[in-house]
């Protein structure tokens, strides 16, 4: 799953590359470039220290030596960005040494429950979000006569074997969901098959199963689902996940895991 601190580490790793970079090829030529304009012509000089008077001297470079320019510019720029990378990365390396994602959280909980009784947080804790979602109340979609009953082991009635099989695995590994949870968006009122709350972003991800792919109707209807989301800003693999299968192709549970490994700490 990613988290500030693997952003974090993944940041202070690319950052390292690059210098290493950097340091394989260093600076073959001394001094610097000047670019300067003339008569709205861009002139290019090469200025240097004159071993003989301490003084900088400049060089005009001709169009015949841009090769020059092109090196002393590329000179310039990577120890440029050698020194940002230089400050960067020592940040970097103290700050990944002791960052932990819920270390405001842990300020609150590292207190007795007779001090937490006393302190308002200023910011709510991740279980403390949690509950609140939990505890929300919302209205749930009806069934037909003619729909199979099917429960999963939390006990909703849910509208397929294979969303039966997911809600029991959210059960197993104790993650919070929502099953047919209302989500309006715009004029649209869609009734995403779970909802799940992110342990990490503390907002609200939604997964659909679409189980009927090799019928057309419906693989058309599941496009239409998937771009009302995307028109609203929840893209797949980001607040969408969304799982496929068809008569000819069951659902593949290794993926499932994966997925849920993605987004949660199991």
């Amino acid at each position: 799953m990613e988290t500030i601190s693997s952003q974090l580490a993944e940041i202070e790793k690319k950052y390292i590359s690059v210098y290493k970079k950097i340091q394989r090829k260093p600076s073959k030529v001394e001094g610097s470039l000047v670019i300067a304009k003339h008569k709205n012509r861009t002139q290019y000089y090469h200025q240097f220290k004159n071993a003989k008077t301490g003084k900088y001297d400049r060089r005009y470079i001709r169009p015949k030596q841009m090769e020059l320019a092109i090196q002393l510019a590329n000179q310039s720029y990577r120890r440029r960005l050698s020194k940002l990378l230089e400050k960067r990365i020592k940040q970097l390396k103290l700050i990944n040494k002791t960052f932990q994602d819920d270390e405001i959280d842990q300020v609150y909980l590292s207190l007795s429950p007779e001090r937490q009784a006393l302190v308002d947080p200023l910011l709510e804790t991740y279980s403390q979000k949690l509950e609140t979602w939990k505890s929300t109340p919302y209205p749930m979609k009806g069934f037909k006569e003619t729909d199979l009953e099917i429960y999963s082991k939390r006990g909703e009635r849910v509208r397929s074997k294979t969303e039966k099989i997911l809600a029991d695995m959210f059960f197993d590994l104790g993650i919070e969901y929502k099953y047919e949870c209302p989500l309006y968006l715009n004029n649209t009122s869609l009734h995403p098959d779970f909802t799940l709350f992110h342990p990490h972003h503390h907002h609200e991800i939604y997964w659909e199963h679409f189980g009927m792919m090799d019928h057309p109707e419906y693989a058309v209807q599941a496009v239409k689902r998937i771009g009302i989301y995307r028109k609203n800003g929840y893209f797949l693999d980001e607040r969408l996940i969304a799982t496929f299968e068809s008569s000819r192709q069951n659902l593949d549970y290794q993926e499932v895991r994966m997925l849920i490994a993605r987004f949660f700490d199991v």
